[in-house]
């Protein structure tokens, strides 16, 4: 286990020990898939989420999270043995919740059939991509396990790594996530110089007109949009700086909590919703 690693759990737990902040005022969750080079430190086995979970609290510094995702579904793991393993993390106070990351709706049913057969604990979210070019699982598949089962939804790249910025308009920047060479970016760069990347370069000047009516960035409205879905219990997304918390000439900054944004109801929020 390297430092560069786990360094976000790390730095977080040193963080909330040098506050002191009460544990009942903040929420921390965690995930579990991915782990050491070894076949044993990877994947959602009863063994990898007991020592994964363990590892994390240790990192954190804390008794307990709030809610463990799994980051991934696991096809080499039978789904009892992973409802069980995350019930079993729930009643040793390990964890309050358990959740999916990236599973299909069909896998998230069926943990939720697992769990009511065995009088077991069921996940209560999942964490989907969602933004204005990513829509269907959010808005169509979620949607309804929302309403079926109480599966809620947080969803993240609300910005589409940074694409609905509009930075790509005129290629890649030199600084952006986009140019950072490494193979675990490598599909950006070729998905915004794509064919379909420049189609939808042109969608996003449409946005950019909505935008512009509205009195508010791109990036505000994109991420305003986010929030109109009622299975969309919590939108979150990565801060680069903090210019982008507190931006210096409000109203244009990417943060939508800055102003009200009532492109839900009106002509605007119609011709941004017809978007694909």
């Amino acid at each position: 286990m390297s430092f560069i690693q786990y360094s976000a759990e790390i730095v977080l737990g040193n963080t909330l020990k040098k506050k002191e902040w009460r544990r009942s005022s903040y929420i921390v969750t965690t995930k579990i898939y991915w782990g050491g080079s070894a076949e044993t430190e990877k994947g959602l086995s009863r063994k990898h989420i007991i020592e994964g979970l363990r590892a994390s609290l240790e990192r954190l510094q804390l008794e307990y999270v709030d809610v463990v995702f799994a980051n991934r579904p696991d096809p080499y793991t039978p789904m009892e043995e992973i409802v069980r393993s995350f019930t079993y993390a729930i009643n040793q106070g390990w964890t309050m919740y358990w959740g999916t990351s990236r599973w299909a709706p069909i896998e998230i049913m069926e943990a939720y059939s697992v769990a009511r057969q065995f009088n077991l604990i069921p996940p209560i979210a999942e964490q989907a991509e969602y933004n204005l070019f990513q829509r269907d699982k959010v808005e169509l598949n979620m949607a309804e396990l929302f309403f079926k089962i109480g599966v809620g939804t947080m969803t993240w790249s609300p910005l589409a790594c940074g694409f609905l910025t509009g930075k790509y308009d005129d290629g890649v920047p030199l600084h952006s996530r986009a140019a950072i060479k490494v193979p675990s970016y490598e599909w950006l760069k070729e998905k915004i110089l794509s064919d379909e990347g420049r189609r939808k370069q042109q969608q996003l000047r449409e946005i950019a007109a909505i935008a512009d009516k509205l009195e508010c960035s791109l990036a505000q409205l994109c991420i305003a949009s986010c929030g109109r879905i009622t299975s969309a219990s919590v939108p979150y997304w990565a801060l680069a700086g903090d210019k982008q918390v507190a931006p210096p000439s409000p109203p244009k900054g990417n943060l939508p909590g800055q102003r009200a944004l009532p492109f839900e109801s009106g002509r605007a929020g119609a011709n941004l919703m017809h978007l694909q």
